[in-house]
């Protein structure tokens, strides 16, 4: 991110057409986005403490919330400063409804996916994230957002393969789980370090995983809004997009306190006895870190994509960005040994389940 931030401000990447397959900033911002959204999920396996307790579910978000606003803001203002073409940009209202309504958008789409990935694991969950998330977001701009398909056949292929891919990785995690139980890994607990699901965790993980797909889908609509509710007859301009990410930013912020006075009067609810302040104060602290790192590297993902797409164009960028599942899937098998891929029909189906999310999202790019 900061040769990303060093180049733009530098004018060492200028050209004078976008896209720009022979500039290196395009590229650099691909590879940083795939890692990093590849890896944002990371801190959702959080091990237990020594009290047995895994970060708090809403304080997570809290703390997630204020690392997208921790990165987000002063990236903002960075990007005001630098480039001729974003300087008169810097007189814009600092908060709106919509910037809002996507900071919670977002955190609610964490919340899913953190439950996703502690039920079914982090080779999975990202990947049905993705898979869900491209075909809402799709339906979205059609329907709501009527804009125009290039090619109706490429559109349903593309749609068709989304949906196979998702179905693909459920049949892989019910193969893994009937290879587990041959081998003797569960009796009717998730066992050892690989987690492996229950058949009711594995539906509620995958459940889990669709929801946060709807709202990731879901993610660019307020922003949709935002430039339906600016734009005028001259179009869009810099000042419009940098209005939607302070207001996105400062949303963050504003979401933090709120959860974390929810997760204040749920404890003092729940724990009646003089002690709960200390139990909050305790998973208050136990949160943060990996909260706050969370939305760190979610925000600069998010900056990185945006680059990305923007000197490699929406149908090479996006597509290259969400091989990220790619980067999840390595975390999730290697790291976490979430998948038993020593069994043949266990890894090909996997491979299956990728090379027809990677098709669909690409076809989806060109043809959508």
């Amino acid at each position: 991110m900061c040769i990303v931030l060093v180049m733009e401000a530098t004018n060492a990447s200028n050209p004078t057409q976008l896209p720009d397959f022979n500039g290196p900033v395009g590229w650099i911002a691909v590879l940083g986005a795939l890692f990093l959204f590849g890896s944002v999920g990371l801190m959702f396996k959080e091990p237990a403490d020594e009290y047995g307790e895994k970060p708090d579910a809403v304080l997570f978000q809290a703390f997630n919330a204020l690392g997208i606003f921790v990165v987000g803001v002063p990236l903002m203002v960075f990007e005001c400063q630098s480039g001729d073409d974003v300087r008169e940009a810097v007189d814009f209202s600092w908060l709106d409804w919509l910037g809002l309504l996507g900071a919670i958008d977002i955190i609610i789409v964490s919340f899913w996916a953190h439950l996703s990935t502690q039920l079914i694991g982090y080779a999975m969950a990202p990947a049905v994230l993705n898979g869900v998330g491209m075909i809402t977001s799709f339906l979205w701009g059609k329907i709501f957002f009527s804009e125009p398909i290039r090619n109706m056949a490429g559109a349903l292929f593309s749609l068709f393969l989304l949906v196979l891919g998702v179905m693909l990785l459920g049949a892989t995690q019910l193969a893994n789980m009937a290879a587990a139980r041959r081998e003797g890994m569960v009796d009717g607990h998730s066992t050892g370090s690989s987690s492996i699901a229950t058949a009711a965790a594995a539906a509620a993980g995958f459940g889990a995983g669709v929801m946060s797909g709807v709202f990731d889908g879901a993610l660019m609509v307020p922003y949709k809004l935002h430039e339906r509710q600016l734009a005028g007859p001259a179009g869009l301009s810099p000042k419009h997009t940098l209005a939607y990410l302070a207001s996105f930013s400062v949303g963050s912020l504003l979401t933090a306190p709120v959860l974390i006075a929810f997760a204040a009067i749920r404890e003092a609810k729940d724990d009646t006895g003089s002690d709960w302040k200390n139990t909050f104060t305790r998973k208050l602290k136990r949160s943060a870190v990996p909260g706050g790192v969370t939305g760190v590297v979610w925000a600069m993902g998010n900056f990185l994509s945006v680059h990305a797409s923007k000197h490699l164009g929406m149908s090479v960028g996006f597509p290259l960005v969400q091989t990220g599942i790619l980067v999840a899937a390595v975390w999730g098998v290697f790291f976490f040994q979430d998948l038993n891929l020593s069994r043949l029909h266990v890894l090909l189906l996997f491979l299956a389940a990728l090379g027809s999310l990677m098709a669909g999202a690409a076809c989806l790019a060109q043809m959508g």
